[in-house]
Formats: C-alpha cells, structure tokens, sequence
C-alpha cells in the first residue's frame, strides 16, 4: 500500500477506510463482522480510518477504539465533529458539549480530547488545523 504524507510528516495509506456504514446508515451492524473487516484493512496496509461520534449514533468511535486497540500504533484516526444527534438520531444544532463551536483552536482541542476518552486510548499525537 502506498503512503502520502500529510502536513509535517503524517504518512497515511492512499486508501483510507470509512467506518461509517459499521455502525448505521446501511442497515443493523455487525460488530464482530466490522472489526474483522478493520483488521483485513490493517493487514492490507491501510493505516488512515475515519469514524465521527454522530455514526451510530455514539457507537461507531467506540466501535473502532475496541477493533484497534492492540493494533493502535499501526493507525492514523480521523473523526469528526459538530454534528450533534439526541439519542433517538435526530439532529441537533451545531454544538459540542462545551458550547457553541466557533472553530477556535481551544474548542477544537477539547472536542479532541473528548474523542480520544471514547477510543478509550492515549493521546499520542494530536493534530490540529483550524484557520
């Protein structure tokens, strides 16, 4: 699998793998199913995953966290954010839980950090380009 790099040396697979669809949107997920289909992807060599915390809603980060946690070296993780959804799906304004968002750097890290506690995982290295 060949890489890019990104920014100041972030290298990422060409291919990047979309987990949106493991947790909602396409029918019932497969959690056993999902996590496999990540490992086949990391065995492949694609390294860039992107997940967001309105798939599911509220699962499909927590989903990803369990499929790569003894593999978390191996992985560069996107998410996204700002979309909020109420427990039954529906959509909500654009917030975040510490207020409105405005794209400031100090919101951005909080969202950051919020996501990092729902993959249940250390925060290695975090990136973040707001302009």
């Amino acid at each position: 699998m060949e890489h890019r790099i990104l920014g100041q040396g972030l290298a990422v697979s060409q291919q990047g793998l979309g987990c949106m669809g493991m947790s909602e949107f396409y029918g019932v997920g497969d959690e056993a199913e999902s996590i496999a289909v990540i490992n086949a992807a990391l065995d492949a060599g694609v390294n860039f995953l992107d997940t967001a915390d309105m798939y599911g809603p509220f699962t499909n980060e927590r989903l990803v966290g369990r499929a790569i946690a003894t593999r978390r070296d191996e992985v560069v993780l996107a998410t996204k954010f700002g979309n909020q959804r109420s427990e039954d799906g529906q959509f909500r304004v654009l917030r975040h839980e510490c207020g409105e968002f405005h794209g400031n750097n100090h919101a951005v890290r909080l969202v950051g950090q919020g996501f990092w506690v729902r993959v249940d995982g250390p925060v290695i290295r975090t990136r973040f380009a707001v302009t």
